[in-house]
């Protein structure tokens, strides 16, 4: 299967639904999808986008796990939690915002995992969202962050350098939140 349409009598995408669809390279959600259960896209590894649509108040776990190609997506603004590895490896993901209404960021949310040169594809995909991808973090108190969250770890260590923006009259307050402060030289305000 290469493109998904579901139309409005689809409210609900369920657990694994498309998972390893590793063809799948077109979907396409009614505006009545508010929910898309864990795992639901996991292993897409040819899904270049997808909109996420209005009334979502989370996004799973592992909805989107090794989703290598997803490079262009949102967060709906009525989302309240992003779910453990819920982006985890999507190595073209290079922008991320985060509405102001996310309270909780699941452990490995937005995390890279090594990649060795074996890998070349994959190795240089890290590279680049290791010094490129921007997220912007709208909330003015800091969510509740994971263990990993914005994390490319390699054997040796974290080797992000990305950017996080977050609003200026909560800088200090990000900058010292748990699982933030530890990359706290990351983040900078949204000017």
């Amino acid at each position: 299967m290469t493109d998904a349409i579901l139309g409005d009598c689809v409210g609900e995408i369920n657990q694994l639904c498309f998972a390893e669809c590793s063809a799948l390279t077109s979907v396409t959600l009614s505006s009545n999808v508010k929910q898309i259960d864990e795992s639901a896209f996991m292993d897409c590894i040819s899904l270049p986008s997808i909109v996420l649509q209005d009334g979502m108040t989370k996004v799973s776990n592992f909805v989107f796990e090794s989703c290598y190609e997803l490079a262009n997506t949102n967060i709906p603004y009525d989302v309240t939690e992003i779910g453990v590895n819920a982006y985890y490896d999507c190595l073209s993901l290079m922008n991320i915002t985060i509405p102001s209404t996310v309270t909780k960021i699941g452990d490995d949310a937005f995390r890279v995992q090594e990649w060795t040169k074996e890998d070349q594809y994959q190795y240089n995909k890290m590279l680049n969202v290791a010094k490129n991808r921007v997220v912007i973090c709208l909330p003015s108190t800091p969510p509740i962050l994971g263990d990993g969250a914005f994390s490319i770890v390699t054997g040796k260590g974290d080797i992000a350098t990305y950017t996080i923006y977050v609003p200026s009259n909560s800088l200090e307050a990000y900058k010292t939140a748990p699982n933030l402060s530890n990359i706290s030289d990351r983040i900078v305000p949204i000017v």
